[in-house]
């Protein structure tokens, strides 16, 4: 069976969910994990993305990573608030989520 890997990198909270997907098509859970990094604390003051809060959602996506290996090698498909892409930073965030957590 296949498996597949979604992350949500919201404003507030940080959302995995891996599912398997049987040779029919049919979806089943298998396991998921929220953390709450609060990514656009902030962002409306600034208009940047606190770097304590960057630092706080990059780990988080590390340790999702990691999770998702643990379920052997599937694909992860990553996703960003409206937050990352209005913040003068929001770029460098992409950058590092791809070179520190290897997500694309």
């Amino acid at each position: 069976m296949q498996k597949i890997a979604a992350i949500d990198i919201g404003s507030n909270t940080v959302r995995l969910l891996i599912m398997e997907i049987s040779a029919n098509g049919d979806f089943r859970e298998i396991d998921s994990a929220r953390v709450i990094c609060r990514l656009g604390e902030g962002l409306h003051n600034e208009k940047r993305l606190l770097e304590s809060r960057m630092a706080l959602t990059l780990q988080t996506l590390q340790n999702f990573r990691d999770r998702c290996r643990e379920h052997g090698d599937i694909a992860i498909h990553a996703v960003a608030t409206s937050a990352v892409r209005e913040s003068s930073n929001g770029e460098e965030f992409v950058r590092r989520a791809r070179e520190q957590a290897g997500l694309t």
